[in-house]
């Protein structure tokens, strides 16, 4: 059994573990913002109806980001497009930590939204891409663990963060966080199947 799972690790290349973590740390940040959001909104002014919309305007544009990031990756690929989804979250957060008054904060966060969904689908597209398929539900396994060790350690960041600086610092660091996975995605390789199917695609025409 032990040798199974080492075969399983070793068979798991650089690329996967660096998504692992970027996942850790753009969940880390997710996490930080999240409970403190309402808090921040009722600071603003926002009543109650504004605090829905917060919710429901970023899952509104986090599903058409990744409705229209499911398209784009198959024109710039899904490196490119986790990069571009990171860095408009990034900035997003970061105007967010700087809104004067809840129709901002509204603004800014479904903003924000886009970048989410173009996150989820291009690390997922750039997954299978990378993991044999043999490995792949292993490799799933790994960036989600990543992903839900940063959602852990989130609250706890934030929490301190808000008590020490204000309501406003955890979106900061949302945005530095955001910032420093986006250069994680720079530093990712060019999926070696991805360059198959397109040599088989070209080939075939």
């Amino acid at each position: 059994m032990s040798q199974r799972v080492s075969g399983y690790f070793a068979a798991i290349g650089p690329a996967l573990w660096l998504l692992a973590a970027i996942g850790f740390i753009s969940q880390v940040g997710i996490s930080v913002m999240l409970p403190l959001l309402p808090l921040y909104a009722t600071e603003l002014g926002a009543p109650p109806f504004v605090l829905g919309l917060l919710t429901g305007a970023f899952a509104v544009t986090n599903a058409i980001g990744q409705l229209g990031t499911g398209f784009l990756t198959e024109r710039f690929g899904p490196r490119r497009m986790m990069t571009a989804g990171l860095g408009l979250y990034a900035a997003m957060n970061a105007l967010i930590a700087t809104a004067a008054s809840a129709p901002w904060l509204v603004g800014w966060r479904t903003g924000a939204g886009f970048g989410g969904g173009a996150m989820i689908v291009s690390e997922r597209i750039y997954l299978a891409q990378v993991a044999e398929p043999s490995r792949r539900a292993f490799a799933n396994g790994i960036v989600s663990a990543g992903q839900s060790a940063g959602t852990v350690a989130g609250p706890v960041v934030g929490g301190l963060a808000a008590s020490i600086g204000g309501l406003r610092a955890p979106f900061v660091i949302v945005a530095v966080t955001s910032a420093i996975a986006l250069l994680g995605t720079l530093f990712l390789p060019s999926p070696a199947r991805a360059s198959v199917e397109a040599d088989a695609d070209r080939s075939g025409e």
